[in-house]
């Protein structure tokens, strides 16, 4: 049974720390000092049925009915970082593999508007359209984190479990391994954009077509139980895409120093 008081484990707080650097330290330790926590069990959830049998917390009821109220039920049901509500939904049996990839969406969390929703999260970005929210860069954000999680935990030892994301690391590891430096610190300022200009608006806008496209596919074969194929020409056409993109923001940090 999940604690509803549960703190961040201590070497996990570390390791954050030792990832993000100690000049983030402060940063790090307030997000993990008391975050809003929902934790639901695994049981078969019916229509109509009230959701409070099969969540535990300590938010207030006034709070958490606020929340309740703003999104489907399902929401709550399903292992997510929900940004506007700075609220952590955990699975009362989860793991710490699913606990620091949802943390880590807390990291990378940064509201730009309410009313209309805007939100960067780690490399993607939601924005409030037709009443409903639309995240672009899903994908790619999804791997990204997953491979700094696994990056995070292998630092204290503990074993990762397995996850969809790591299916589709070798599309994205170049990517990560490039940009890796620039990726840590979007999520501690949320300058995704800036990143974007840098390496070009063009090829950013490529890279997360590609990755959209081969990771649909990828994540259809797994729902189909088929063990998903990445073919060498989609890695050498990723590399090919993130080579333009390494030459772009070495021309802009070169005109950046001769100012």
């Amino acid at each position: 049974m999940a604690n509803v008081n549960y703190k961040i484990d201590e070497r996990l707080l570390s390791s954050f720390i030792n990832f993000y650097g100690e000049e983030n330290q402060n940063y790090i330790i307030k997000l993990f000092s008391n975050p809003q926590i929902i934790w639901y069990d695994n049981k078969p959830y019916f229509e109509g049925e009230d959701i409070h049998n099969h969540i535990i917390t300590n938010i207030p009821n006034e709070k958490l009915n606020k929340y309740l109220s703003a999104r489907k039920k399902s929401a709550f049901l399903n292992s997510c970082f929900i940004d506007e509500f700075n609220l952590l939904v955990l699975p009362q049996n989860g793991d710490l593999t699913q606990i620091s990839h949802e943390v880590n969406h807390m990291v990378g969390s940064h509201i730009l508007s309410l009313e209309p929703l805007k939100i960067i999260n780690g490399i993607s970005v939601m924005l409030e359209k037709n009443s409903g929210v639309h995240e672009i860069n899903g994908f790619l954000n999804e791997a990204i984190n997953q491979m700094m999680i696994t990056e995070i935990l292998n630092s204290i030892n503990v074993p990762v479990a397995p996850s969809w994301q790591e299916k589709i690391f070798p599309l994205v590891e170049y990517f990560y391994i490039t940009f890796k430096e620039e990726i840590k610190k979007i999520y501690i300022d949320g300058n995704l954009y800036e990143f974007i200009n840098n390496v070009g608006i063009d090829n950013f806008e490529e890279l997360s077509q590609l990755i959209f496209m081969k990771v649909f596919r990828i994540r259809n074969s797994i729902r189909k139980g088929e063990e998903p194929q990445i073919r060498k020409e989609d890695i050498n056409k990723i590399e090919e895409i993130v080579n333009k993109m390494k030459t772009n923001y070495r021309q802009k940090e070169s005109l950046g120093n001769e100012k």
